[in-house]
């Protein structure tokens, strides 16, 4: 795996990467309209090939669903990053999942956030996809994406401010 920055980071230039391995594809192919309409941000959805799931960025982790399908993390140029792992998980309670991190906790890129049993969501959920979704942006940053198929640690999201 590969977490070092190629690109030098600052609150005006963030390198999100890939938090998982897996197909990257645009954010209204969610296979649920609230994530597909942007209504929680513009971002990226994953088709994840395992379930190990690694913190994409740096930033303090705001919120952490006790049902541990998804996570709020901070970035430090104020914006918001949602990460949300499948679709009608947040009825499982928690089963199939284990988390690494806790509210509250500053973490770096490439921290394991969560284990998920990726066969048991496949099983009971609606859908396995990873769904990240940035909200909270400065009006003059910018996002800009990078499809595909990609590795832990490859560079997907770029956030960069004018």
């Amino acid at each position: 795996m590969k977490f070092f920055n190629r690109k030098k980071e600052n609150e005006n230039n963030i390198n999100i990467v890939s938090p998982i391995k897996g197909d990257v594809l645009p954010i209204e192919q969610t296979p649920d309209q609230l994530f597909a309409g942007k209504a929680l941000g513009d971002g990226v959805v994953i088709k994840p090939k395992h379930g190990s799931l690694y913190s994409p960025c740096h930033g303090v982790v705001e919120v952490l669903f006790p049902t541990k399908h998804a996570i709020g993390i901070r970035l430090d140029n104020g914006a918001s990053l949602f990460i949300h792992f499948g679709l009608e998980t947040v009825r499982l309670n928690g089963q199939g999942f284990e988390t690494f991190v806790k509210q509250g906790q500053r973490i770096k890129k490439g921290k394991l956030l969560l284990e998920v049993d990726l066969d048991y969501i496949r099983e009971n959920a609606a859908d396995d996809c990873v769904i990240l979704a940035i909200s909270e942006l400065k009006d003059n940053f910018t996002i800009n994406k990078n499809y595909g198929v990609h590795e832990v640690g490859d560079d997907i999201i770029t956030i960069k401010g004018k």
